[in-house]
């Protein structure tokens, strides 16, 4: 080579190296291991290794049994679909305890967000039970069952030792929270900015005036942002800021949509008005509690695993696949919301149980390894 400057010739400089990367993909592999075992020991042809891994890729990656088993087979392993849900099954078991018991901090918490999607039921004719979640910002615990009325709602916020959960409730405008906080009497409901601005933005195409209500909304969230960012603890922060700001951007949207409130009749506009107006005093809640967030999305955020895996598995064929689908759920979304590898999760959660039957493990345990 000819260098640039002097058009002298390069010389190979012996013993210095030019360092980069190369993806490669490296084809996984099964293999068999021989082990002996007392004749007392129930055997097991699969490791826990491999069950761990066929429950990420369905709950986490959303990729269907069938899908898998094929994958398997294009690799050398012929497996049927229905045996790696044995593996699926016979894991759950030993999740049980540690679900139960997410659930029981969740009610815990000054302030839970939840909501709710349709989950299809194949066994039923595909007809939809309902996986509930409540989320903090150390778990997520989702439950899948039939109906999604207020009495469920009821039984979801119940302890099984502390009765009706005493917080604060974030969720949308839905009958069915409303109506459980009626006959429970017992806690707070908070409705999310967020749900308001989608209205908005759905009536601006055909009224641009609307998009007035969008931006005063989008500084509601950026005080929210400023508050997380500053040097103060979030609580003081919050009521730091929603104190000087917040309460002056809620005055100027309650000025603006009692001057609106009349016109445009029948229009997105109008509703979007009058769906915010319905809900004025869950919406400004949040103003004078620093422990209610400004919107819903954590509890919106932790149903997309669901969604994703409803779409390509088609929900659950029977109640058992749909309970153990949601303690999957809540498990793996609990490990990602404390920076946890899912499958070590479960692994610990597993061979805790498998030690010491009924035992809890938190995610906070395998960080203080």
């Amino acid at each position: 080579k000819v260098c640039d400057t002097c058009n002298g010739i390069a010389e190979v400089m012996e013993g210095t190296f030019e360092e980069s990367e190369v993806i490669d993909e490296v084809q996984r592999t099964f293999r068999v291991i021989k082990a002996k075992r007392q004749k007392a020991v129930t055997r097991g042809r699969f490791s826990l290794g491999f069950a761990i891994s066929v429950v990420i890729n369905k709950y986490f990656y959303h990729i269907p049994l069938e899908a898998q088993a094929s994958q398997m087979a294009d690799q050398g392993l012929v497996v049927k679909p229905n045996v790696l849900w044995n593996q699926i099954e016979h894991q759950a078991k030993r999740w049980q305890s540690t679900y139960e018991a997410l659930r029981c901090r969740a009610l815990g918490s000054p302030c839970v967000n939840t909501d709710d999607i349709g989950w299809p039921m194949l066994e039923l004719g595909r007809k939809n039970w309902q996986a509930f979640v409540l989320s903090t910002d150390e778990l997520t615990y989702i439950e899948i069952g039939p109906r999604k009325d207020h009495q469920r709602v009821m039984k979801l916020l119940t302890h099984p030792k502390h009765g009706y959960y005493p917080g604060v409730l974030m969720c949308d405008g839905a009958a069915n929270f409303t109506k459980a906080q009626k006959e429970m009497k017992s806690f707070a409901i908070a409705n999310a900015w967020a749900h308001v601005r989608r209205k908005f933005v759905e009536a601006a195409p055909d009224l641009p005036v609307a998009s007035e209500i969008v931006e005063l909304i989008g500084e509601l969230f950026e005080i929210e942002r400023n508050a997380k960012e500053s040097a103060l603890d979030l609580f003081d922060a919050r009521i730091k800021f929603r104190t000087e700001s917040s309460l002056f951007i809620l005055e100027k949207i309650r000025k603006w949509m009692l001057e609106k409130a009349g016109g445009w009749q029948g229009s997105n506009l109008n509703r979007a008005i009058k769906y915010t107006d319905r809900r004025w005093e869950k919406l400004v809640y949040f103003a004078t509690h620093p422990e209610v967030p400004l919107h819903n999305n954590p509890a919106e955020f932790a149903l997309r695993k669901p969604v994703r895996g409803r779409k390509n598995f088609h929900g659950s064929k029977s109640p058992d696949g749909a309970k153990f689908s949601a303690i999957a759920y809540t498990l793996c979304e609990t490990a990602r919301k404390h920076g946890l590898d899912p499958g070590e999760y479960l692994r610990a959660v597993f061979l805790n149980d498998l030690a010491e039957p009924g035992r809890v493990t938190f995610p906070e345990e395998l960080l203080n390894i």
